[in-house]
Order: C-alpha cells, then sequence, then structure tokens
C-alpha cells in the first residue's frame, strides 16, 4: 500500500511540474504576443518547450504574423501606388483645363466669326482629351480589379494607330511636329483588346510630344 502512495505520490509531482512547465510557457508566449500586437515588431516567437503541441502552435503564431506582414507590405505599396496615380490625374488634368479656360477667354474676347469657330474648335478637341483622360483612370480600376476580364479580338493596328494619331492634330500643330509613319503592311493584324490598344497608343503619342522634340517616328 505504501509503495503505491508514493508511485502516486511521484505522479502527481510530476503532472504538477508539467502543468507549471506548460503554464510558464504559455505565459511567455501570451507576453510575446502581446508585445508584437503592441509593436508590431518582427521577431520570431520562440520557447525552451520541446513539447510538439507547444512547437507547432509557435509555427502557427509565426506564419500567421509573417502572412500579416506581407499584407500590410503590399497595402501600403498598394497606397504607394494609388497616391502616385491620383497625383499624375492631377497633373494631367490640369493642363487641358487650363489650355481650356485660356481659350475661353480669348472666345469671349474674339470679334470675327472665323477667330470663334477656331476657338471653338481647340475647346473641343481639348475637352475630348480630358474624356479621354477620365476614360483611362476608369481603366485603371478596371485593371485593379481581380474580376476584370479583358477579351482579345484579331484587331488592325493602323487604322487604330491613325485614329490617335488624328486626336493629337493640335498638340502636333503647337509643337510645329509633323509625325511620320512607316508601315510596310497597313492591313497587318494583332491578337488584342481595341481599347486597351488605343490607350497604348495615346500614352506613348502623349508621352513623345511631352519629352521628345523635333519630330516623331513611327515604324511597324
Amino acid at each position: 500500500m505504501l509503495f503505491i502512495v508514493v508511485i502516486l505520490s511521484f505522479v502527481v509531482i510530476f503532472l504538477s511540474m508539467r502543468l507549471l512547465q506548460y503554464r510558464h510557457t504559455m505565459d511567455d508566449l501570451e507576453k510575446q504576443l502581446t508585445y508584437k500586437l503592441k509593436t508590431q515588431s518582427k521577431f520570431l516567437m520562440t520557447s525552451s518547450a520541446k513539447q510538439k503541441e507547444i512547437q507547432k502552435l509557435e509555427q502557427t503564431l509565426n506564419q500567421m504574423f509573417v502572412r500579416l506582414s506581407e499584407n500590410s507590405l503590399a497595402l501600403a505599396q498598394k497606397d504607394q501606388q494609388i497616391q502616385r496615380m491620383l497625383s499624375g490625374i492631377t497633373h494631367d488634368i490640369r493642363t487641358p483645363l487650363t489650355s481650356i479656360q485660356g481659350y475661353l477667354t480669348l472666345l469671349k474676347e474674339s470679334e470675327g466669326e472665323e477667330e470663334r469657330s477656331a476657338y471653338l474648335e481647340v475647346i473641343s478637341y481639348r475637352l475630348q482629351m480630358l474624356q479621354g483622360m477620365l476614360e483611362n483612370i476608369f481603366m485603371d480600376a478596371k485593371l485593379n480589379d481581380d474580376d476584370y476580364r479583358i477579351d482579345l479580338e484579331i484587331r488592325k493596328p493602323y487604322p487604330i494607330l491613325c485614329k490617335v494619331l488624328a486626336s493629337f492634330y493640335h498638340d502636333f500643330h503647337e509643337k510645329n511636329m509633323e509625325p511620320s509613319i512607316i508601315f510596310e503592311n497597313q492591313n497587318i493584324e494583332v491578337y488584342a483588346n481595341e481599347e486597351l490598344l488605343t490607350r497604348v497608343f495615346q500614352n506613348l503619342i502623349h508621352n513623345a510630344l511631352q519629352h521628345g522634340y523635333a519630330y516623331i517616328k513611327i515604324t511597324q
């Protein structure tokens, strides 16, 4: 009987020590977890526990924080991208608005019908450019939507390019530049989205007009 009591006593003592060890480990992990949540520190949670359950809990918590950190970084980068885009949009829209305001002033001061007609034509063109910029903004929103699907079809790029170039007529005139187009095969076809291909041409020509000089040469 005494032997059984001794054995049970050792078992109770062993279990008590193991329980205290578990409690100490959990308290330590809780402190680390609380600190990470408050400070957003990137250190990995660790403990001296050798139990597989505790080690698995540590791994799960560390993986969770790594994913949270990655998501937080992705959101920060996205926010910076949006801020840059908004800054660029503000700058791009201000230019045609300023131009329209200037031509409206000239329109009010003009007396001849031919002069008024010329100013109205320029204002109409600037409004079309502004509309195109707004469409680009909506397109950016579409492209950033994971559910957006790009439909591709067989298209001829040459007529699209000519249409885009015609929309920049006044810009070429103001810059005293005449675009040169060299297409060996004007009927060549590509697999593309017409809306996006148009936007590519618009952006390239817009950049060439802003940063180029003397002439613009477009080759197939």
